[in-house]
């Protein structure tokens, strides 16, 4: 019986069946495992094992033998049919298999040409649109280098501006001081004239006495 239990060699304290499941006499527990293996313990002898190793140890020769009540005593008597041929399929003629595999060739060649040179009508627009940018590009460069240069311009006309119209203040003001020095000029020749005219008068006026 595949559920048939017994004693592993240099290990007693364990058991396996049939199938390879391993367990402790007496409590049932199964030991611990390593992967695939058993790793079993007895006093000082410790090591791993397969579990078909240890089924052929504690079997023997007999370990992959079936159990003798599933072995039938005569064998069933079983009848052999023909079997029914299938039809093949017809072999087609080499030719016409060589020229049709020849006519797809051509259509997938001529698919092939025909997608290359869209991909050629393509590349020529991707070329003209870029040149097109291109010469935007360089129009707004122009265009931003005038503004630029009428920006100093500009600048320059705003120095000079600024250049003449001190220049004019400064004309102004020596003007107003040209004027107002004049004007004390005049009253200084005013007030002599009256001294003048004083010490004349008390000239006069000291004969008379």
């Amino acid at each position: 019986m595949r559920d048939e239990w017994r004693q592993i060699p240099d290990f007693p304290a364990y058991e396996v069946n049939r199938r390879g499941i391993v367990r402790k006499v007496g409590s049932g527990y199964r030991p611990s495992r390593n992967g695939r293996k058993y790793q079993l313990w007895d006093g000082s002898l410790t090591n791993v094992y397969y579990p078909h190793e240890l089924v052929a140890l504690a079997f023997g020769d007999d370990a992959a033998a079936p159990p003798a009540s599933a072995v039938p005593a005569e064998p069933p008597a079983c009848e052999i049919q023909p079997s029914t041929p299938w039809p093949r399929p017809e072999k087609p003629q080499s030719g016409n298999s060589l020229a049709e595999e020849n006519a797809d060739l051509k259509r997938v060649l001529e698919a092939a040409k025909n997608e290359t040179e869209t991909l050629k009508r393509v590349l020529e627009a991707a070329k003209i649109e870029t040149e097109a940018l291109q010469r935007e590009i360089e129009a707004v460069k122009d265009e931003n280098y005038e503004l630029k240069s009428e920006v100093e311009r500009l600048q320059k006309m705003r120095d000079v501006t600024d250049f003449r119209a001190q220049r004019v203040r400064r004309s102004t003001t020596v003007t107003a001081f040209a004027d107002e020095n004049a004007a004390l000029q005049r009253e200084n020749e005013r007030l002599r004239r009256l001294v003048d005219e004083y010490e004349a008068e008390r000239a006069v006026y000291a004969v008379a006495l």
